[in-house]
């Protein structure tokens, strides 16, 4: 294994979105930039995982393990990767207002309807009844917030990922074997697998929450990073400054600062955390 401390992507980016193996940002320009694993160990072209549109406007980037999907200018969705159950084939005629990506399921968010596609061994397809705010997708596991502010989980539970506590919530991010949420008093609790300290939390008060899978990192209200859980390809190591934004992947970790630019830490054995020459 290889791991890289980097600063990515210079300057105009407004969002950076994590996978297994790879890496996207979208730019002020509304354009994809995706880097790392170059496909998903298929031979197909389209399937190339950092195959991003090279025309279009974008208006949201968010990756799975292998497949990335994104948001066109009005909402349309498109995808690319992996797509064996489907989880890159999202409905016709649809529209989102965001997304959230998991192994190999993809959830979207309509008003306040969840639709999900792909794979369905763990009853990740299986949105329960609800209005929702948010949604967020994990390995094989999904959770959402409702309009009430309760968070709702569902999918694979075997390591109590699906047993959301009770509370009002404003942020929930789903991991591998864990999920992680920010209540109204800015406070971040975790639950599920915790082989890693993964939802061992820490105090504080938070602006966001990202859970991998097996770390966990988080904003602090003073815009810096803080993380936990497994470090064994350093995602946990974090690379001191300020952001808006934090992502956990696989094994590695990305974040927006505060003047438009990627870091990116962990591991780099595919390229995740070293973008291109042009980037």
């Amino acid at each position: 294994m290889s791991w890289l401390f980097l600063l990515a992507c210079g300057g105009d980016v407004q969002q950076v979105s994590v996978g297994g193996y790879h890496s996207c940002v979208l730019r002020e320009d509304s354009s994809i930039t995706c880097w790392g694993i170059e496909d998903d160990g298929r031979e197909e072209d389209e399937r190339q995982v950092t195959n991003a549109p090279a025309e279009g406007r974008f208006a949201l980037v968010a990756s799975g393990l292998r497949h990335v999907c994104v948001l066109v200018v009005g909402g349309v969705p498109a995808c690319w990767g992996d797509d064996l159950f489907g989880q890159a084939s999202p409905p016709d005629d649809s529209r989102f207002d965001a997304l959230a990506l998991g192994d190999e399921h993809t959830c979207g968010l309509d008003g306040r309807d969840i639709t999900c596609w792909g794979r369905d061994l763990e009853g990740q397809l299986e949105v329960p009844e609800g209005s929702y705010t948010a949604v967020s997708a994990g390995s094989n596991h999904s959770c959402a917030i409702d309009t009430d502010k309760q968070l709702v989980c569902w999918g694979e539970g075997a390591d109590g990922q699906t047993d959301a506590p009770e509370g009002d919530w404003v942020e929930v991010s789903a991991g591998g074997r864990h999920s992680c949420a920010i209540d109204t008093d800015d406070a971040v609790s975790c639950w599920g697998n915790n082989d890693e300290g993964q939802t061992t939390t820490s105090s504080g008060v938070f602006l966001s929450v990202a859970a991998g899978a097996e770390h966990t990192c988080v904003l602090a209200n003073d815009e810096t990073a803080r993380c936990w859980g497994s470090d064994a390809l350093k995602q946990s190591t974090t690379i001191p400054g300020e952001y808006t934004s934090i992502e956990a992947g696989l094994g590695h970790t990305c974040a927006l600062t505060t003047d438009g630019h990627a870091e990116c830490w962990g591991d780099n054995t595919w390229g995740q955390t070293e973008p291109p020459p042009d980037g």
